[in-house]
C-alpha cells in the first residue's frame, strides 16, 4: 500500500522525473540540440505549472480588481503546495533535497508574476474576538450586577467591552514569495554548511560557550587550557571538517545543478557555504561590526561590557557630581526609558545625562551621528528631569 503510494505521489516522482531530465538532457547537448520551452515548463511542479497557466489566461479576461484577488489567493496555495511538496521529499530524501526544490519553483513563480502589470496586495479584514472573551470572563464574576440599575451594570459592561475588533491586514502576493525563498535559501544554507562542518562548528560553539563563561565570572583560565582545545583535539577536528567536505561537497553541488539547473544561481547560493560568511547563530552575514555589536548570541557579553564601562565612567566623575544609574525617566509622549547615568553639578544644579554607547567604528563622522541619535532620545525627557531633580 504504501509502496504504491509513493510511486503515484507527484512529490516524490519529481526529483527522479529530473534525473531523467538530466540524462536527456545530456544525450540532446551531445548532440546539439537545445531544449524547447514547452519541454522545460513539463519540468515544473503540476501545482506551479498550472496556477501559472491559469494566471496567465485570466490576466486578460478579468477586470483588474477580480485579477487581483484571484492572483492573491492562487499564489497563496501554490506557494503552501509547493511548502507541502518540499516537506515530503525533505522526509523522503533529505532537507537539502526538499529546500532546492522549494528554491527552484519559488524562483520561477517570482520571475513569471513580475511581467503582470497588477499590484498583488488585497486588504484583508478580520474580527479579533479577544475582548469577548475577557468581557465574558468579567460578566461571570459580575453576575450580582446584571440587573443593577446604575451604570455599572454588567450586562451593559460586557456589550460596551466585548465589542469585537475590526483588523485590517495587507496581504502581498510578491512579498510573501520572496519572504519564502528567503527562507528557503538561509535553511539551505544553514544545512549545507553544517553537513559539511558540524564538527568545526561544535568546537567553536563550545569555544564561545567557555569564552562567555570566564567573561561572566571573570575568571582568568584560558581556552587554550581545557582539554578539548588541545592541538592534537584541533587537529583531528581540522581533519574530520576536511574529510566531510572532501565527501559531501560533490554530492551537494550535483543537488544543486539537478534542481536549479541554472549556473548563476548555483554560484549566488553557494558562496555564503563556501566563504563561511553566514553567521553561525543567526541568519545574517557574519561580519566584525555584527558579532561584535548586532547578534543575539553576544547580547549577554555585550550588556556586561556595557556596564562595566557605565561603572567605570560614574566612578571617575568628580566628587561634586551627585551620580544616578539606571534612571527611569518620562517623554512628554508618556513613553518610559532608563537613562545610563545622570549627574548632577550640586555646585550650580545643572545635570549631565551620559549614555556609554560602543559601536564597531565605520566612519570618522560616526561619533557626531550617534550625538545626534542620542539628542533625539533624550531631549523630549529633559523637561522630566528638571522637574524631577528641580534642576
Amino acid at each position: 500500500m504504501n509502496d504504491h503510494q509513493n510511486e503515484s505521489d507527484p512529490n516524490m516522482q519529481w526529483p527522479k522525473k529530473r534525473k531523467r531530465k538530466e540524462k536527456k538532457k545530456d544525450k540532446i547537448r551531445n548532440a546539439k540540440v537545445k531544449d524547447s520551452p514547452a519541454d522545460l515548463h513539463g519540468m515544473w511542479y503540476p501545482t506551479v505549472r498550472r496556477t501559472l497557466v491559469c494566471l496567465s489566461r485570466l490576466y486578460r479576461c478579468v477586470d483588474r480588481p477580480i485579477f487581483q484577488g484571484l492572483s492573491q489567493e492562487a499564489l497563496t496555495m501554490c506557494i503552501q503546495s509547493v511548502a507541502s511538496a518540499a516537506q515530503a521529499i525533505s522526509a523522503k530524501k533529505s532537507p537539502i533535497d526538499g529546500e532546492l526544490f522549494q528554491i527552484k519553483h519559488l524562483l520561477i513563480l517570482r520571475e513569471q508574476i513580475a511581467p503582470f502589470q497588477v499590484d498583488f496586495t488585497i486588504k484583508e479584514m478580520s474580527l479579533d474576538f479577544s475582548k469577548v472573551k475577557t468581557a465574558a470572563f468579567g460578566l461571570l464574576h459580575k453576575r450580582k450586577r446584571l440587573f443593577s440599575l446604575g451604570t455599572n451594570n454588567a450586562l451593559l459592561e460586557f456589550l460596551l467591552e466585548g465589542t469585537p475588533t475590526v483588523r485590517e491586514q495587507l496581504v502581498d502576493s510578491r512579498k510573501e514569495v520572496d519572504k519564502q525563498l528567503k527562507s528557503s535559501c538561509e535553511a539551505f544554507i544553514q544545512h549545507a554548511t553544517k553537513s559539511l562542518a558540524t564538527p568545526l562548528l561544535a568546537f567553536l560553539d563550545k569555544g564561545q560557550v567557555f569564552v562567555s563563561m570566564q567573561t561572566e565570572v571573570g575568571g582568568n583560565v584560558t581556552l587554550a587550557q581545557q582539554p578539548f582545545a588541545r592541538a592534537d583535539i584541533i587537529g583531528q577536528i581540522v581533519q574530520e571538517t576536511q574529510r566531510l567536505i572532501k565527501n559531501k561537497l560533490p554530492v551537494i553541488q550535483r543537488s544543486m545543478q539537478l534542481y536549479l539547473a541554472n549556473r548563476e544561481t548555483e554560484f549566488i547560493l553557494f558562496r555564503p557555504i563556501k566563504d563561511g560568511s553566514q553567521c553561525r547563530h543567526c541568519t545574517e552575514i557574519e561580519t566584525l561590526p555584527h558579532v561584535l555589536g548586532f547578534c543575539q548570541h553576544g547580547t549577554l557579553i555585550r550588556n556586561t561590557r556595557h556596564h562595566a564601562i557605565r561603572e567605570l565612567i560614574a566612578k571617575s566623575l568628580p566628587s561634586f557630581y551627585e551620580v544616578h544609574q539606571e534612571v527611569h525617566c518620562l517623554a512628554k509622549d508618556g513613553s518610559s526609558r532608563r537613562v545610563d547615568i545622570i549627574a548632577i553639578d550640586i555646585r550650580n544644579d545643572r545635570a549631565i545625562i551620559i549614555d556609554p554607547t560602543v559601536r564597531f567604528g565605520t566612519a570618522v563622522e560616526q561619533p557626531a551621528a550617534v550625538h545626534e541619535e542620542k539628542k533625539t532620545i533624550y531631549d523630549p525627557r529633559i523637561q522630566y528631569f528638571r522637574d524631577y531633580y528641580h534642576i
